[in-house]
Formats: C-alpha cells, structure tokens, sequence
C-alpha cells in the first residue's frame, strides 16, 4: 500500500474489500482489529470507524441500491431474460441456491451485449425436490417482477 493510498479517507468500498476475506463482521468491533485499521492513519479517529451494526447498515442500504439498479437494467433488457441456478450445501449440511440471469442490452456505445447478473443468493430450507426448487426459483423471478420477460 502506498503512503496516497494510506492518507484515503474512509469509504464503504474500502471496509468491503476489507472484510471480504474474513468470516465475521463482529471482527470490526474487536479492539485489536479497531487499532490496527487504525494504524497510521493521520485524519481518521476511532470515531469514524463504524461498528458492525453501522457497517452492516451500510452495506444493506447498498446492496439495495445496487439491486435496485439491476431490476431495471432487467427490465430494460431488449427481448428475453434467460436464467440459471445452482444449489449446494456446505461443510454444515446449509443448502445454497443461486440464480443468475442472462440478457441482451446496448452498451455506452450503443452496440448489442450479453449481460450476466446474479439475480440472487439465498439459503434452501427444505427438500431438495422440485417442487421446493421450483417455488423457490419462481418466487425471485416473481420478486423481481421479471416473470414477464422469461
């Protein structure tokens, strides 16, 4: 890291590429982690750190932004959204389901590409049957108001 990267002010971005590599937000609360991400910095205080409660807030209040955003470049699509899923389970036995769609739009200069989004990322409660599976899938295509353009 270099000493104009080190005088940065604080930014969500920052705290995310932080703490994407580690397993809990409750770390930002420890005393040692809140020294170290402290460690010389001139203009920034333990007051302007924010607490797993604040961090969390903040990240939700972008991800809705962010997903926001993507439902209407889905539904500014040119034709048909395609979508995909894929389920898994962890060390734990939690199942995962993830959904992707597909779709066809102009880009800045105004030539056709395929965009790849992911569309959602949920945890599966129950059978992995096709009726769990299905309700499941159709409920985010749904949510997203989407079902129209399948």
């Amino acid at each position: 890291m270099t000493d104009e990267e080190d005088d940065e002010p604080f930014s969500v971005e920052r705290w995310t590429q932080l703490l994407t590599c580690l397993e809990s937000m409750n770390v930002v609360d420890c005393p040692e982690f809140r020294r170290f991400a402290l460690y010389g910095r001139k203009n920034v205080s333990e007051r302007d750190l924010p607490h797993r409660t604040a961090l969390k807030n903040m990240i939700f209040r972008q991800y809705l932004e962010d997903h926001k955003e993507l439902l209407n470049e889905i539904k500014a699509a040119l034709g048909r959204v395609s979508f995909t899923a894929d389920i898994w389970s962890d060390p734990n036995l939690t199942s995962f389901l993830a959904m992707t769609c597909r779709f066809s739009k102009r880009n800045a200069a105004g030539r056709l590409e395929v965009a790849n989004r992911l569309l959602a990322f949920r945890t599966v409660e129950g059978s992995h049957d096709g009726d769990n599976i299905g309700q499941i899938m159709y409920d985010i295509v749904k949510d997203a108001d989407t079902h129209q353009k399948v």
